[in-house]
């Protein structure tokens, strides 16, 4: 009966009134406050979220794959075939992916410029779906099964001023009867490429492994890619397994331990953003004590009268904080669902206001030769992924709701230690 009578009292507390509507005026601005505020918390943490994932995933299926195995020496080991072949003998291993990174001068008949090359296997675009998947090709295709054949960067394309099917010039060194050649090596345009991250893009180019083997002879370095089912679990015993695998003198890297600090250092910002955009929901959670302790004082003498009929002052203290959390709750949903819709248009709502500032800028200046870029592909993905945590939106429903109830435990207290006599007495 107590709860039935607090929860009666706390719907009461609701209702509009027409002589006495400040408390209940501050009390829905209460909940607009926290629905205000958890919307940029939403939004951040989905767009963060999405941001590392996609970077991340693309070092992991693209850059480092998931772990590299290293000759502690750049001179290339004649028994990598036998390794690998030990290597395909572990079960938890979906991918062995040889590659030989090297460096090189490339140019065309317009411009030239330096670049890092990736020899890797002709068949792994076809093999490999998660590779694949974060390798979009833009123009041609993305074929290695000729020796001739490269495939290069977005970027790169637009530097040289080449198109697919253009001849271009690579300069290579090359070690030779112990000297270091610097030969020219003349490579056809089969697929221009983009990963969507400029780090992965601003220098790459892909040639086929075996040409990688003639081209870098004595002077590449040489690795073996793996690739297994989950990276993001414990890899320290399938690191532990394949170090019994090869030789004493090649070593073992996760993903991790290349991109540590880069990692890190994403997780670093994203907590940092979130602890930003908590203070502006803990600020907005301060209105819900104001207007619950507003709403206290215009009920003094309602609950003085319900006291002297012998209301429980428990009850009474429970409606308020009922009416705290139910406060939270009526703000806590409509701002995670505003920040989700958000959160998935974010793309096209950045086109949108880049186009409205852009447009400004234009007709001010009738000049189109600066543009604004709120998010700049050259640190930033060009389009930016979202992924939706439920466990977090969790996290952040029950915190938001959590604090409404704190919040609204000394206005109760007040509420409950009102002596009906005093009050009645003023009246």
């Amino acid at each position: 009966m107590r709860y039935r009578a607090s929860m009666f009292l706390c719907l009461c507390n609701f209702r509009f009134q027409k002589k006495k509507n400040r408390g209940f005026k501050r009390l829905y601005g209460a909940v607009l406050g926290i629905a205000i505020s958890l919307i940029p918390l939403i939004v951040v943490m989905e767009v963060v979220n999405g941001m590392i994932e996609g970077i991340t995933r693309r070092f992991l299926e693209i850059g480092t794959f998931h772990i590299q195995i290293k000759p502690i020496f750049t001179d290339y080991s004649d028994n990598i075939d036998g390794i690998i072949r030990k290597l395909g003998r572990d079960k938890e291993i979906t991918h062995i992916i040889p590659e030989i990174q090297g460096i090189g001068l490339l140019y065309s008949r317009k411009n030239g410029t330096g670049i890092g090359i990736r020899a890797l296997p002709e068949d792994l675009y076809r093999s490999d779906t998660l590779f694949r998947k974060y390798m979009k090709v833009t123009s041609g295709a993305f074929d290695l099964s000729k020796r001739n054949s490269m495939v290069i960067s977005k970027e790169i394309a637009e530097k040289l001023d080449v198109v697919v099917g253009d001849r271009v010039k690579l300069f290579a060194a090359r070690t030779s009867s112990r000297k270091r050649l610097l030969r020219p090596v003349i490579l056809t345009i089969s697929g221009i490429c983009s990963t969507g991250y400029h780090e992965l893009d601003s220098s790459t180019a892909y040639i086929e492994y075996k040409k990688g083997r003639q081209i870098f002879s004595g002077s590449g370095q040489n690795l073996i890619g793996i690739k297994v089912g989950n990276p993001f679990s414990s890899l320290k015993n399938i690191k532990e397994s394949i170090s019994r695998l090869v030789p004493e003198d090649w070593y073992v890297l996760s993903w991790f331990d290349e991109n540590s600090s880069i990692y890190n250092s994403y997780q670093t910002t994203k907590f940092l953003l979130l602890f930003i955009m908590f203070l502006i929901v803990l600020v907005a959670s301060v209105n819900i004590p104001s207007a619950l302790l507003m709403l206290v004082m215009e009920k003094q003498e309602e609950i003085a009268i319900l006291k002297s009929m012998g209301a429980d002052p428990g009850s009474i203290s429970l409606s308020f904080i009922c009416t705290g959390l139910i406060t939270g709750f009526l703000g806590t949903l409509p701002g995670i669902f505003l920040g989700l819709v958000i959160a998935v248009n974010i793309n096209e709502i950045i086109h949108f206001l880049e186009f409205i500032l852009n447009s400004g800028i234009y007709l001010l200046s009738q000049s189109d030769s600066f543009s604004i870029k709120l998010l700049d592909p050259d640190y930033y993905l060009e389009k930016i992924p979202i992924k939706i945590e439920l466990l977090e939106l969790l996290y952040v429903a029950f915190l938001s709701i959590f604090l409404a109830a704190c919040g609204s435990y000394f206005p109760a207290r007040k509420a409950a230690a009102i002596r009906p006599l005093d009050i009645l007495r003023k009246h």
